[in-house]
């Protein structure tokens, strides 16, 4: 999966926000409407490169329908969230990423981010939150086959 490491690492995804994540069959198309950032020939980032969206196929086993099943939140407050409710909420606000990892043991896409931009009504329950609070929040997307960019 060499190929699905150097397509991951040719952008940098410190400080940008998924904007929304759409799943359709195998495919989990992340959009980035602030875009990513291009890296140079250092690995540095270099220059902003607006609206893009990374395609990810995905492999599905078992009696999973979708590549949504090859796709994990965890929040540091609230432990494991709901998929489509994750997804609802990021739509409507986005997702603020820290760092992006990628792991060869099971092609796996790990994003750590946070809900800072998210944290106004986030969560429907408010009196679970502390105003000004930032939750850790990561986001697991396993057996990875292949990543690719567009623009939007």
């Amino acid at each position: 999966m060499d190929s699905v490491i150097n397509s991951i690492f040719c952008y940098g995804f410190h400080d940008t926000n998924i904007n929304y994540i759409i799943i359709n069959n195998d495919e989990i198309t992340i959009y980035f409407d602030g875009g990513l950032y291009c890296l140079d020939n250092n690995k540095n980032e270099d220059k902003l490169i607006p609206k893009l969206k990374m395609i990810i196929k995905t492999e599905l086993f078992y009696e999973r329908t979708d590549a949504g099943n090859n796709m994990n939140v965890w929040d540091s407050r609230h432990g494991d969230l709901d998929l489509d409710y994750f997804l609802k909420k990021v739509k409507n606000k986005s997702f603020g990423i820290d760092n992006l990892y990628y792991s060869s043991f099971n092609n796996s896409i790990l994003i750590d981010g946070n809900n800072s931009i998210l944290i106004d009504g986030f969560f429907d329950d408010e009196s679970n939150m502390e105003n000004g609070i930032i939750h850790k929040m990561l986001l697991l997307i396993e057996n990875c086959k292949s990543v690719k960019y567009s623009k939007q």
